[in-house]
């Protein structure tokens, strides 16, 4: 049976507590034209692959961290607050390696999680909080080891596959491994594999979340033969496959994102061969139905969603690596995609990462240049126009969002939905379960309703905060880093 495990947020009575009305009849802040200046993070980074960024140093700003596939090496460029970085490496002689960066050992410091192609390994680096790393082997002899995955990086959340508390993690093996494998956290950092997969021809990427809405964490994966899968976790870690798609052109990425707000979560993802960025429409049970943002992009490959101009509708980002450029698809809530390139400088651009590298409240881009005459890693800095623009839109579904920003220091905010008239409330609790706050306590008229957080008083932790209505009963965790 599987361990039910509730943590719930710590908050001190004299917390300041903000809540805001988000006009329940009509949605607003949206966007009248998106708009990126270019910075280099780091020119002549020899055949840069996967990026990540976070506070490695917890000096307040956002360091990057950065692969290079042909130099064999990870390097971390540290900020200096001003978006100005200095190379320092994590790694070297570390065969074409692959990153992601979570809480690996529940400390609040951001630590790193490494793959090696070549080297046939997984390692994680433990960061002391002032990014000075140690390297601990998780395991070698894996064959191809490919991407790994220990956090959710739309809802900026560590994977708990098993939901103990822990931060699991995936990695795939291409080309010759070829397979796909969780690793189970033991919450002192033992590791324990769990195969998903073997036999599957170059498994690419994937991602985790809970697909099917039973309140448990699924799986889903990309594989070159030309499927996607995910993965249906039954409760207790059983997890049974389902085909979304085959014989579509080499998909490479996949994530899970409720793309129109009906309760259901899809998929988005993209095709190197078939040219394609799509998004599969969940019909509630888990039957998919492919819908195009993009057709003949040349070469899809990166994929990201979040939210870049802040209108409570999640855009999508991919590149094109044959093209050379990479494009937001603006959402218009309405799931009809608007094409921004932001980066169109004939370049393989490959990965992205969207963070506020600024500081300035709005999502910035990270990208990994994969070229032989000027191999880069880039940022465009988010100077979108947001205007207001009202439409009406009430909600279809009660859904708690996650909170933006996460992690937070000291100011998040949280938004939810309610379809119709229901009494409405939200609560925090120690690690106890004890009550310790409520924030709404009320009945609430259908709509989109926010609140926002003032953490002053509080120490650095991992919480949660609840939602329960009528029908409906939702959990979310946040992390506050001071």
């Amino acid at each position: 049976m599987k361990k039910l495990m509730f943590y719930y947020l710590v908050f001190a009575l004299g917390t300041l507590v903000f809540i805001t009305n988000l006009l329940p009849q009509s949605l607003t802040n949206k966007t009248k034209g998106l708009d990126f200046n270019e910075h280099v993070v780091k020119n002549n980074f020899n055949g840069p692959n996967t990026i990540a960024a976070a506070d490695f140093d917890a000096d307040g700003d956002v360091d990057v961290v950065a692969t290079s596939f042909d130099g064999n090496y990870i390097s971390l460029f540290e900020n200096d607050d001003n978006q100005n970085f200095s190379e320092h490496y994590l790694i070297q002689n570390f065969g074409q390696p692959k990153v992601d960066v979570a809480f690996i050992d529940g400390d609040l410091d951001y630590d790193i999680i490494a793959s090696s192609q070549t080297g046939d390994k997984i390692v994680w680096f433990e960061n002391d909080g002032q990014a000075q790393f140690t390297e601990h082997l998780i395991i070698d002899n894996w064959e191809s080891a490919g991407f790994v995955y220990a956090k959710d990086q739309i809802r900026g959340i560590d994977l708990d596959i098993n939901d103990d508390g822990f931060t699991d993690f995936i990695t795939t093996a291409t080309p010759n491994g070829n397979k796909i494998s969780w690793f189970e956290n033991d919450g002192n950092q033992n590791f324990t594999e769990h195969l998903l997969k073997e036999n599957w021809y170059w498994v690419r990427r994937a991602s985790a979340y809970d697909i099917d809405n039973d309140n448990d964490m699924d799986i889903v994966a990309a594989a070159k033969v030309g499927e996607i899968i995910w993965f249906e976790n039954d409760g207790d870690e059983n997890f049974s496959e389902h085909l979304v798609i085959s014989d579509w052109g080499e998909p490479n990425a996949v994530l899970v994102e409720d793309m129109n707000k009906d309760g259901s979560n899809d998929l988005v993802a993209t095709s190197v061969v078939a040219n394609e960025v799509v998004w599969f429409e969940n019909d509630g049970n888990q039957n998919f139905t492919k819908r195009i943002i993009k057709d003949h992009y040349d070469g899809a490959y990166g994929l990201d969603i979040a939210d870049i101009d802040n209108d409570n509708d999640k855009d999508v980002l991919a590149t094109a690596w044959i093209g050379g450029f990479g494009s937001v698809f603006e959402n218009d809530g309405n799931q009809n995609f608007t094409e921004y390139v932001f980066c169109n400088t004939g370049f393989d651009l490959l990965h992205l990462f969207t963070i506020d590298l600024d500081k300035d409240q709005d999502l910035d881009i990270l990208g990994a240049c994969y070229a032989s005459n000027l191999p880069q890693l880039r940022w465009w800095e988010n100077n979108s126009t947001v205007g207001v623009e009202e439409f009406n839109s009430l909600p279809l579904h009660f859904k708690l969002l996650q909170n933006y920003p996460n992690p937070f220091n000291p100011v998040t905010n949280i938004k939810y939905e309610i379809p119709d008239f229901s009494f409405v409330a939200i609560k925090v609790y120690d690690i106890l379960g004890n009550e310790i706050v409520t924030m709404v306590n009320e009945e609430k008229a259908p709509g989109n309703y926010g609140i926002v957080f003032n953490a002053n008083g509080l120490s650095s932790g991992v919480y949660f905060f609840k939602i329960n209505s009528d029908h409906f009963s939702d959990t979310k965790k946040m992390i506050l880093m001071k």
